[in-house]
């Protein structure tokens, strides 16, 4: 019996193809670990419908089922690598330095003895020492104690490979059968993409400072080969991605996914954008034509929200297009 969790040995284009379905609501045949990983990224939510990050990945890679490569397209490797730091990014890049460094990571060191344990609880102690919520600490307590005491031996594979997986999916390192399981290696064009990525990264409070800062996309940009230049004009994609990520009663759009859509398909065409530049343009937009486009605010009163109504769109699609 392989000692792969049911499900992680898949590719990312298997996966993306379970959640990124034309028909809405995902059936619930769906194997529970395509559900259970899209929810954890944000792309599903508990109904089983796509929210409006998942609508973000289908607008990205509605060329995946007519290309016979199979390969991920760039936009959609940055956007989903984006969601995967920013949910538990923390192991996936410890997990990688590890590759980088040494060159190769066999699974048989996940099951010899508490690397694995002792990764997790590293990690978890880097987020207490940082953390003043008297409530999240007592949670991160607990999580350690949890990750002390109950890890059985033959489900550590299954911590990891889910974060190992995605980056071979991603071009990022690549995988390669032995006799004792699967080995993680990266060529050397890897290691010089990915060396300078992980070296702004090193700590916690690198990625949850480049999170909350979004300079977590310029690195993605960088390291997915994208260049610093663009057009003054993004009107017609920010349209489009309206479209696609919306829901579609209210018209309401979250700004950051449609920032994040709109910054993904720039990566994909090569071109690196500032998320600010993004929102910069947005923000003008709204002032100019303020009874077509609309900022509205969230529970917590925090403008979160846009709609951009028919006759805003086509201004924004008459545009020319900057690729």
């Amino acid at each position: 019996m392989s000692q792969d969790a049911p499900g992680t040995d898949l590719s990312i284009q298997s996966r993306l193809f379970k959640v990124a379905r034309p028909s809405l609501p995902i059936e619930k045949s769906a194997p529970t670990f395509y559900v259970e990983w899209a929810k954890a990224l944000g792309l599903l939510t508990r109904n089983w419908s796509l929210t409006g990050k998942g609508k973000a990945i289908a607008w990205l890679g509605k060329s995946i089922c007519s290309s016979e490569s199979g390969d991920l397209p760039r936009e959609v490797v940055a956007l989903l690598l984006k969601y995967y730091l920013e949910a538990d990014g923390a192991l996936m890049l410890a997990l990688a330095q590890q590759v980088v460094s040494g060159g190769y990571l066999d699974q048989a060191q996940f099951t010899r003895d508490d690397s694995v344990e002792r990764m997790i609880v590293s990690i978890l102690n880097d987020y207490l020492s940082a953390e003043d919520n008297i409530r999240s600490r007592v949670f991160i307590k607990q999580q350690i104690r949890t990750v002390e005491k109950t890890y059985k031996r033959e489900t550590r594979p299954h911590k990891i490979l889910p974060h190992l997986v995605p980056l071979c999916d991603f071009g990022l390192m690549s995988k390669e059968e032995t006799p004792s399981g699967n080995r993680f290696v990266v060529t050397a064009d890897q290691r010089a993409r990915m060396l300078p990525f992980l070296a702004a990264l090193r700590s916690i409070r690198d990625l949850e400072l480049a999170i909350a800062s979004n300079s977590l996309a310029l690195l993605i940009g960088g390291l997915l080969s994208a260049t610093d230049s663009i057009s003054d004009t993004i009107g017609s994609v920010v349209a489009e991605a309206y479209e696609a990520v919306s829901e579609k009663t209210a018209g309401l759009a979250e700004l950051t996914t449609l920032n994040d859509a709109v910054w993904a398909w720039f990566v994909g065409h090569g071109i690196l954008v500032d998320p600010r530049y993004i929102a910069d343009y947005i923000e003008k937009k709204v002032h100019s034509m303020p009874r077509l486009m609309r900022f509205h605010v969230d529970r917590q009163g925090e403008i979160a929200l846009i709609v951009i109504d028919n006759e805003a769109r086509r201004a924004l699609t008459d545009e020319v297009r900057c690729c």
